[in-house]
């Protein structure tokens, strides 16, 4: 890994959604498992999941179940509402800027 990938990587926060089709992903797990790494590398939090449907919420075991269990996961499930969207937005942002 060269000089401007390393910075890239360390300057890099990731939101991940967690859906039906990224559950079941390994790229995404693959991921989620990079930016886990990177928070206890830094020892701050790099990964700030969204859930665009309740599909983690069926998940009983495997990898959704570490952000599932250890954060806040933005509730992005209404988008089409402008007002309810707005609102989870709003408070990703808040959250990536504090993290």
């Amino acid at each position: 890994m060269d000089f401007t990938t390393k910075r890239e990587v360390h300057s890099t926060r990731w939101s991940h959604d967690l859906s039906e089709h990224s559950v079941s992903s390994q790229w995404v797990e693959q991921e989620v498992e990079t930016a886990l790494e990177e928070e206890w590398k830094r020892g701050k939090t790099v990964l700030f999941p969204v859930r665009l449907d309740d599909a983690a919420s069926s998940v009983d075991k495997g990898w959704p179940n570490i952000p599932k269990n250890s954060r806040h996961i933005g509730d992005f499930t209404n988008w089409k509402d402008h007002d309810s969207y707005q609102h989870a937005f709003d408070c990703l942002l808040r959250d990536l800027k504090a993290g």
